[in-house]
């Protein structure tokens, strides 16, 4: 049985994770190529976005769409083609990933099988060679958040994916990142825990008021977590607007054909006036 994260007061032990700065993140012009050769559509062209401090953006689309390199860009992971990346107005387009205040959750946890679930949670923290006595307190307070207090001696494949899942959330907030990366995090898990972890997720960040970038080709998750969708089609951003507003007012027949699953009517013309 999981247990939820639906208790919205904050542990005593977690307090000092409450609170952390969201930031505001600026895109302009950003572009990705694989292949020096013309020809070849580029994976990302020159996207222009702007996320709000706090805010938890959704970029939504298929497969090969351009939001994974999108994301990895932003996180550090793939070089820029051109464009830049701002944080709270510094451009951090050429930075590594290890110097970038960001944490990501991927698709597949990405766990130490040999480590318990506090050794996991503590390990980024103990690379920053932290003192012993702020890691314990830090890592108390995140476990407290994500109700896994009780399971922290255990080792990863004692846990359900649910739980493997939260302890890999619990590892990137306990580094008090500005902005929070999702990698398509819920795809490993089945149809019902998938439900109860976006809901979890969200909740969470509301409470920490935590910038949040979530990439998924699941427009059903999109349109229960998100304060705004960015739909993207071949490296190209289609429409961004609340999760409403793309659903009843589609800029594109990309989006009206990619959001929700009646929106074209057979229609025959009988007569031009």
């Amino acid at each position: 049985m999981v247990s939820s994260v639906t208790d919205t007061t904050i542990p005593a032990a977690a307090a000092g994770i409450e609170g952390l700065n969201a930031a505001r993140l600026t895109l302009r012009g950003l572009s990705k190529r694989y292949s020096a050769d013309p020809s070849i559509p580029a994976a990302v062209e020159s996207i222009d976005l702007d996320i709000e401090p706090g805010e938890f953006v959704t970029l939504l689309g298929p497969s090969g769409c351009g939001k994974t390199s999108t994301l990895r860009m932003i996180a550090g992971f793939e070089t820029l083609t051109e464009g830049t990346i701002d944080l709270d107005g510094v451009d951090i387009s050429g930075m590594p990933p290890n110097r970038r205040p960001m944490s990501m959750v991927f698709q597949s946890y990405a766990l130490f099988p040999h480590l318990s679930v506090r050794d996991n949670v503590s390990y980024g923290l103990k690379l920053k060679k932290m003192s012993a006595s702020r890691i314990a307190e830090d890592v108390d307070g995140i476990l407290a958040i994500m109700n896994l207090s009780g399971l922290a001696d255990r080792a990863p494949h004692q846990l359900s994916g649910g739980q493997q899942q939260r302890v890999a959330l619990a590892r990137a907030l306990v580094m008090r990142p500005k902005v929070l990366l999702f990698d398509e995090p819920l795809s490993n898990l089945d149809a019902k825990l998938r439900v109860q972890m976006r809901h979890e997720i969200r909740l969470l960040q509301r409470r920490l008021g935590i910038t949040s970038i979530f990439v998924t080709h699941d427009q059903d998750e999109a349109m229960t977590m998100s304060d705004r969708i960015v739909v993207m089609s071949k490296g190209c951003i289609e429409q961004v607007g609340a999760p409403s507003e793309v659903y009843r007012r589609p800029a594109s027949m990309f989006v009206a054909d990619f959001i929700g699953r009646a929106n074209f009517l057979d229609a025959e013309v009988e007569a031009i006036h």
